[in-house]
């Protein structure tokens, strides 16, 4: 089941702020040549082709420094709809709640901090209990205050990538919203990257959930037969899988939810052995045999489809929108303007938009 926000009606107004930067604007319209995935011997998939160019015309912004520019460019291409909430986090979760009349009394957050979606689910239910794991580093804030004291609350500091051997009981619904921090990887294989953290996501879930309970996985891409793997073995084991794209989740970036409903098995599969025997950083392989011709996989193939064709096309609205502005300060150099032999003619422009 896929939702989307109506992408329609797009307008890009003129950025209203002014900044200065300095960079090369030679190597922008070169040909991209896709290699990330060649070099980890990998085919690119087919669907995804269109979209990894625009994120690799992407990668030459951010490789020069700007990054205000495609912020200002993407919160205008697709703005953050008005909401009654803190942040972004704690509309993302109504949304998936609401569309899924999911209800709990005893709850798991994993990678929780710093705790907006526990915060969350501690006021929607004024009468559940909640448990959150976060990874005790000492660059980052684990927890709220509020949350490290709350009475109804149990704030747990754990690398799951290193313990996945946390128990707690009576668990109706885990939500899973991890993802490693994205100045760690290149974007482009987010998916790959983030792999052994949801594996290891999926094997507390299951080790914890109760019988009937809910479960929700965030996810990134979803090309590699391993990610597949994944939500085929949560078919498995819940009687409801669907995946959920909120209309509160940006549609420029990867993101979207496996919602899991009904748990009613625990998995056959040995997942901790295949976890323990993971490589960080490295393509993994499936878990299990993906079935053939069958419902999963034209439903599955259908899901990526859509997300993908909807996520190029708004990087593309972005992205061209970000070419405009540089193109129309090229544009601004004046003959007139040289300053002698070989400043005139240089490869560097300062940008004001």
């Amino acid at each position: 089941m896929l939702y989307w926000t109506n992408l329609s009606h797009l307008v890009v107004p003129e950025a209203q702020k002014t900044f200065e930067m300095r960079f090369d604007l030679s190597s922008r319209k070169k040909t991209i040549l896709f290699n990330k995935y060649t070099d980890l011997n990998l085919s690119v998939p087919i669907k995804a082709t269109e979209l990894y160019n625009e994120k690799n015309r992407l990668d030459w912004y951010f490789k020069n420094k700007l990054h205000e520019l495609y912020y200002r460019s993407r919160n205008q291409v697709c703005p953050e709809p008005p909401h009654n909430y803190l942040n972004r986090a704690g509309k993302k979760l109504d949304d998936i709640l609401t569309q899924y009349s999911i209800t709990y009394s005893i709850f798991l957050d994993i990678c929780a901090g710093p705790g907006a979606f526990s915060d969350y689910l501690l006021q929607r239910n004024p009468d559940s209990l909640g448990y959150g794991i976060s990874q005790n580093t000492t660059t980052e804030k684990n927890f709220y205050t509020t949350l490290r004291i709350h009475d109804r609350y149990c704030a747990v500091e754990e690398d799951i990538l290193t313990n996945t051997n946390f128990k707690a009981e009576n668990i109706d619904f885990v939500l899973a919203d991890g993802a490693r921090n994205e100045d760690e990887y290149d974007e482009t294989l987010q998916e790959i990257y983030n792999s052994k953290l949801i594996l290891a996501e999926v094997i507390i879930s299951l080790n914890n959930l109760k019988t009937g309970g809910t479960f929700i996985l965030k996810m990134f891409d979803t090309f590699l037969d391993f990610t597949k793997s994944i939500i085929y073995l949560l078919t498995r084991c819940f009687q409801s899988v669907s995946i959920y794209k909120p209309d509160s989740s940006r549609p420029v970036n990867s993101e979207r939810y496996i919602i899991c409903k009904d748990y009613n098995q625990l998995s056959t599969v040995p997942l901790y052995e295949y976890y323990q025997n993971m490589q960080m950083d490295a393509c993994p392989n499936p878990i299990l045999i993906l079935p053939k011709d069958t419902k999963f996989s034209e439903s599955i193939e259908k899901s990526i489809e859509a997300i993908c064709k909807k996520q190029t096309y708004v990087l593309k609205n972005i992205l061209n929108k970000m070419d405009y502005w540089l193109d129309s300060c090229g544009k601004d150099e004046s003959p007139k303007n040289k300053r002698g032999k070989g400043k005139g003619n240089s490869k560097y422009l300062k940008l004001n938009v």
